[in-house]
């Protein structure tokens, strides 16, 4: 792979597509070809464009409120986009292409530092089992088309990812709904933000560009067909996590943790050592990261 490579981003108006799309101009690269599926078809695309490498990110997400309320439309999004793009990355020879997965489908049970050997050893997380077995679905699907046809899919599974262009509706995952709560509430002068579930749920976060910039990195480096997890390696609690946000935002009210509410997954770290033994290092720490995220969704809203 190198700056004159033909590369495709499919799912290019997503967060992490954005993100990819600014590193791979900042590393020079020349012809990167862009693909969303808002009323567009992949196989013309392919077609004309024939890519080299694939960036393979679409599927719709969300929190656990979203999981919870769409479970249909986040598995069939996702089941869609494994059965949709694989076989055509397959017929026009793809080389290499990188499909985006979830820290979802890990155990709900584990209790140390997730490892891709664990996948489907024990029971999902029930919140947001249906989004986990269709990127299951994917992953399976690009092992079986490596092993029938020595085609080059490689699954990663980021961490909890987050920063500029995320969502920051009710909907969204935990950074940009925490943001978004406490500005609305420093703005308005609440007294207080509830949060959902007990706080204590351990998680594992990426900010966008380092998620961005590691991809391409594995893109370059890694040649498995193992999965590769994308991680800091540094865990915090949600509790943690929104008082670190509290503090940026500057709410001086009160954080209440509505222990009714459903925690998802007790811990979800991700085991990091096969990216940091090949030389992957993140570029900004999680205050810095969650400062550069506070700072943009204030802009937006400004506008």
């Amino acid at each position: 792979m190198n700056v004159n490579s033909k590369v495709a981003i499919i799912g290019s108006k997503t967060q992490l597509g954005k993100s990819l799309i600014k590193i791979l101009k900042q590393n020079k690269f020349k012809n990167v070809q862009l693909f969303n599926s808002d009323n567009n078809k992949i196989l013309p695309f392919l077609k004309k464009n024939s890519p080299q490498y694939v960036f393979l990110n679409e599927g719709i997400s969300g929190g656990i409120t979203f999981n919870q309320k769409y479970p249909v439309e986040l598995m069939m999004s996702n089941l869609n986009t494994a059965l949709e793009i694989l076989p055509y990355a397959y017929k026009f020879k793809v080389k290499k292409l990188i499909y985006f997965s979830s820290s979802c489908i890990y155990p709900k049970n584990n209790t140390g530092f997730s490892n891709p050997s664990e996948i489907m050893n024990d029971a999902l997380e029930p919140t947001n089992m249906h989004y986990a077995i269709a990127k299951i679905a994917g992953m399976t699907l690009c092992d079986a088309y490596n092993k029938q046809f020595k085609t080059n899919f490689i699954t990663a599974i980021p961490a909890n990812y987050f920063g500029p262009g995320d969502d920051f509706n009710n909907s969204s995952h935990v950074i940009p709904n925490l943001i978004s709560k406490m500005h609305k509430a420093k703005l308005y002068n609440k007294k207080n933000v509830i949060i959902w579930g007990s706080g204590k749920p351990i998680r594992d976060f990426i900010y966008v560009d380092d998620l961005a910039s590691a991809s391409l990195f594995v893109m370059r480096k890694y040649n498995s067909k193992k999965p590769i997890n994308i991680s800091y390696g540094q865990s915090y609690s949600i509790r943690e996590i929104a008082y670190m946000i509290k503090k940026i935002v500057g709410f001086n009210g009160k954080l209440i943790f509505n222990k009714n509410k459903p925690d998802g997954m007790p811990i979800k770290v991700l085991d990091n050592t096969i990216i940091k033994n090949l030389g992957w290092k993140y570029n900004i720490d999680i205050k810095k990261s969650l400062n550069k995220t506070y700072n943009w969704y204030k802009a937006l809203n400004s506008k």
